[in-house]
């Protein structure tokens, strides 16, 4: 997938990407690495996702196992 759009501007141009490693948006002037702007993409859509409510799970979590108090650690 090749990162075309500035999430923060919404603006959407496969001219954003004029090489593989730099994005400049071509809207509003901003330049970035490429690998930077689609991190900050991915975070985005999900603090969007959080704020409606449809990845959020309540509860512990179920791979967190409880830790045990041993007897040579209360010595």
């Amino acid at each position: 997938m090749t990162i075309t759009n500035h999430e923060r501007v919404g603006h959407v141009s496969a001219d954003n990407r004029q090489t593989q490693a730099k994005f400049a948006c071509v809207d509003c002037g901003y330049e970035n690495n490429a690998d930077v702007v689609g991190a900050i993409n991915v975070l985005e859509r999900g603090h969007r996702l959080l704020a409606c409510g449809e990845l959020a799970q309540s509860g512990r979590s179920v791979k967190q196992e409880p830790t045990e108090v041993t007897q040579a650690a209360s010595a």
